[in-house]
């Protein structure tokens, strides 16, 4: 595949740029873990992003150091009480204070007294005060904008702006919204760049565009609320994704997303918006500018196909907690009907992971890395593009991994849509578009795509008919548990007897026992299988009026 120059050079400045700060960054993860929060810590002007490089005046470390990193340095890179009680910034907070950490007690591998209102030890805050004038003359507020796109510039290519009209944003931690927009349709046309239009950088969090096909009736006039799966509303194929950190994406010169006459007439454009403090005033207006040029026979119609892992389970305090998703041989087999090509991938997880990639295998043999991000960093996304592409043929293994760091945490983390849950989805662009039959092949929990949607029993576990709770065993099971365990929470003796039953089920052994919670907490009869049959846990018999604990709550 050819690129024009301009667009190569880009793409080799920003590899030498990437590989340089990969080599600064090799040991600040390392000095993180000797402090509390250490990689927990806001950028002081950048809303949504961290400063990893904690000691160093550069965000990702590396070269000078800031006053806490001199300090650091002192005391042996130790976290001690006389650095913790030192104020190394001069804004009136101890460092201590500044990382969570007030009393001076913290000890390595231990959670922190506050993971909330973090602030940085080496930057005088807030950084336009009095106090702090002429102190921060190292701090970048600016924000990287899109880069330049020689494609953009080329007579006939026009653009084309999607964005919700000025809505409140909802005082809760988390919401989706969508809207329609409808697309040219006079003949058909290739997307060819697109860049962020973002109005309220305090609570985006990214944004997805769908095509939708032409037979699904959605329209959404004003944004909506909705959720974070937008195939259930008929629009299917990602055109277009924007996330923390990332200033756009021209794609290269010879591939394209398609729409118009014979494809996408209508997109869906749904946003995500975080807001962990609840703010009532919040309001936005964000979008995507798209820029499209009529379609010609010598560009390549791209799709977006997503692997991962749909079932994460992140306990805390832990410095390195792996999850894969794994598309085998057999499922690529299905999903794709002749030989794809790689043109760039995107790793995604949210602020507990540290590293990602996604491997091709080939016969047993791994043939190559489609992403890598050895220092994985959510407010500044690697796009890793191939250049040529990378094939990969029906029946190869494509196997993602997420690692964790959690030492920030006090509390388990599981797979959700909020920037305090996490995620593991891989973004990769591909072509011909029409080689892929599905697109994404995400595992859940041990099930792969493939089984998943086929419905295929796992270890002797029906999990089908034990989630729709159909069957003679297991409708004597559910009528077992509203006869014999209550919803107040206290476990009885004989739904103890019944809980023992229950256990011995395939389903309810093993790793399936995760699908199986999912798949029971998405609807009301599923989740009162789940808490009365949980009333009970193991041999704790609690009765009513009696004061107790869990095993794992007690002090």
């Amino acid at each position: 595949m050819v690129m024009d120059c301009a667009f190569l050079d880009y793409l080799l400045l920003r590899l030498l740029v990437i590989l340089w700060v990969s080599s600064l960054s090799s040991c600040y993860s390392f000095y993180q873990l000797e402090l509390p929060n250490g990689d927990n810590v806001p950028h002081p002007c950048k809303v949504n992003y961290r400063w990893p490089g904690l000691g160093h005046l550069n965000p990702y470390g590396g070269g000078p150091r800031n006053p806490f990193g001199e300090a650091f340095q002192k005391a042996g890179y130790k976290w001690t009480h006389d650095l913790c009680i030192q104020d190394s910034d001069g804004d009136g907070r101890t460092n201590g204070q500044e990382l969570g950490d007030p009393s001076c007690i913290w000890t390595k591998g231990r959670i922190p007294a506050s993971i909330m209102d973090i602030t940085h030890p080496g930057v005088c805050e807030p950084i336009d005060s009095p106090q702090c004038q002429g102190q921060n003359n190292f701090v970048d507020c600016h924000l990287q904008e899109f880069e330049n796109c020689s494609r953009i510039k080329v007579e006939g290519v026009q653009t084309l702006t999607l964005r919700f009209p000025k809505n409140a944003i909802p005082g809760k931690e988390t919401s989706y919204y969508c809207m329609t927009f409808d697309l040219p349709r006079d003949q058909d046309y290739h997307i060819i760049a697109y860049e962020p239009v973002i109005d309220n950088r305090d609570a985006m969090h990214h944004i997805l565009l769908y095509g939708c096909n032409s037979k699904s009736p959605l329209r959404f006039s004003q944004p909506t609320t909705c959720g974070m799966n937008a195939e259930s509303l008929g629009c299917y194929d990602i055109i277009g994704a924007w996330t923390v950190g990332s200033p756009g994406m021209c794609l290269p010169e010879t591939v394209g997303y398609r729409m118009g006459n014979t494809s996408y007439q209508r997109a869906l454009m749904q946003i995500h918006w975080n807001n962990p403090r609840f703010v009532q005033n919040y309001t936005d207006s964000s979008g995507l500018r798209i820029y499209y040029q009529p379609a010609t026979p010598n560009i390549s119609d791209l799709a977006m196909f997503m692997v991962g892992q749909m079932i994460l389970e992140i306990p805390p305090g832990e410095t390195n907690v792996v999850h894969q998703g794994i598309c085998p041989g057999s499922c690529t087999s299905q999903i794709f009907s002749r030989p794809i090509n790689i043109v760039t991938g995107m790793n995604h997880m949210h602020y507990l992971g540290r590293i990602g990639k996604v491997e091709v295998f080939r016969n047993g043999t791994k043939v190559t890395d489609l992403t890598y991000d050895p220092y994985y960093s959510y407010d500044s996304p690697t796009t890793h593009v191939h250049n040529p592409p990378i094939q990969v043929l029906p029946g190869d293994e494509l196997k993602a991994t997420c690692v964790y760091n959690s030492v920030s945490s006090s509390h388990y983390v599981y797979f959700g849509e909020s920037t305090q849950e996490e995620m593991c989805v891989m973004f990769l662009t591909v072509y011909p578009a029409t080689a892929i039959k599905k697109n994404n092949c995400v595992q859940v929990g041990p099930l792969n795509a493939c089984d998943r949607v086929a419905g295929k029993s796992y270890e002797g576990c029906d999990w089908i008919s034990f989630t729709s709770l159909k069957g003679p065993n297991i409708t004597y099971f559910e009528e077992s548990l509203m006869a014999n365990c209550s919803l107040d929470g206290f476990c009885r003796p004989e739904c103890q007897q019944v809980r023992r039953e229950i256990a011995q089920h395939p389903c309810m052994k093993g790793e399936i026992v995760k699908l199986i919670n999912m798949v029971f907490s998405r609807t009301q009869h599923g989740l009162q299988f789940l808490v009365r049959y949980n009333s009970c846990q193991d041999e704790d018999i609690r009765q009513p009026g009696k004061e107790t604990c869990p095993k794992q709550c007690q002090c």
